[in-house]
């Protein structure tokens, strides 16, 4: 899960004029979104990917409340920091009894020095591990105190400044929950241009999907959204070679299969195929876009791999 938090955020730990309305998220989401609180944040030493003279303390990153909470219950709370040989990266950890519930790794930008990239985001409660609440698909955040999630943000913002940039940016989030939240939580902004017009787009199939079709074919949330996008790991939920294979012969030809009905956004442009084949799979719905030039079946492993999708903010 939704990270840069709860998921490519899950930050510690993603021109419609219609905005989206968070309360399609579940409630363990949307809360998140509280205000900020005033708490003094963790100072950091200077650092930088040449020098790979990182360090880092528990008390740097996280809460000195959680810490106790966690060390009283569990035993310490350490952190590790590895710096990768092979290129300008880090990768930093928050580990309990030799388990990993917190990680993120930290990408040097040598044409931008200023601009920090932040992916690998990951970040569990060890406190509620067991409580079954998640962000969504590859992602999660169990439990975790809104106070908690906000302290450390901002810390990794403070940790990024420190070494000397003034931006941070992802640009290839694991799914579509994932860059909602980095909008939403962290508040990065889609860069101008190709990012912008391909998020719009995005958050006009998300309002159509769940304002414009049929009650019995809206996803009930925007966990279950995100599966019927399919995410860097997995197909749509609806995908079947065949039914791809049909909409493509109705992009080409305008002929559509009789298992198949089309629904059109207000420009009269298709944006949704509803199936009613016979295939097994646990949805019956493929979403469609433009952002290419042609209408295509919206894969989100095919916006992932592009890169396109970059989002940014200003420290």
């Amino acid at each position: 899960m939704t990270k840069l938090w709860v998921a490519s955020w899950v930050l510690l730990l993603s021109a419609i004029s219609v905005k989206i309305s968070w309360a399609d998220c579940p409630a363990d989401l949307a809360k998140l979104a509280s205000a900020s609180s005033d708490k003094q944040t963790s100072t950091f030493a200077s650092w930088s990917f040449k020098e790979r003279n990182l360090s880092l303390t528990p008390s740097q990153i996280f809460p000195p409340d959680y810490i106790k909470a966690v060390e009283e219950k569990l035993g310490p709370l350490e952190m590790e920091v590895t710096f990768s040989s092979r290129e300008s990266a880090v990768k930093i950890r928050g580990i309990v009894r030799n388990q990993t519930y917190f990680t993120v790794s930290l990408f040097e930008n040598l044409r931008f020095p200023g601009k920090l990239l932040i992916d690998q985001l990951r970040l569990e409660n060890p406190l509620e591990i067991n409580s079954g609440a998640k962000l969504g698909p590859d992602q999660r955040a169990k439990g975790l105190p809104p106070e908690t999630f906000r302290f450390i943000q901002r810390n990794i913002f403070e940790l990024a400044k420190a070494g000397g940039h003034d931006q941070v940016f992802t640009n290839s989030q694991q799914h579509f929950a994932v860059a909602m939240l980095y909008r939403r939580i962290v508040g990065m902004e889609p860069a101008e241009g190709a990012a912008s017009k391909l998020f719009s787009e995005l958050e006009k199939v998300y309002l159509f999907a769940r304002r414009e079709l049929p009650e019995s074919f809206r996803p009930k949330d925007v966990q279950e959204f995100t599966e019927w996008l399919g995410t860097v790991s997995s197909k749509p939920a609806g995908y079947k070679s065949s039914r791809v294979e049909k909409l493509e012969r109705y992009f080409k030809t305008g002929e559509l299969d009789p298992s198949v009905q089309i629904y059109k956004d207000k420009e009269g442009n298709p944006i949704c195929a509803v199936f009613t084949d016979e295939e097994k799979t646990a949805s019956k719905v493929l979403f469609i876009y433009h952002f290419w030039g042609q209408p295509r079946v919206l894969d989100w492993l095919e916006i992932a791999t592009s890169k396109t999708l970059g989002l940014v903010k200003k420290l």
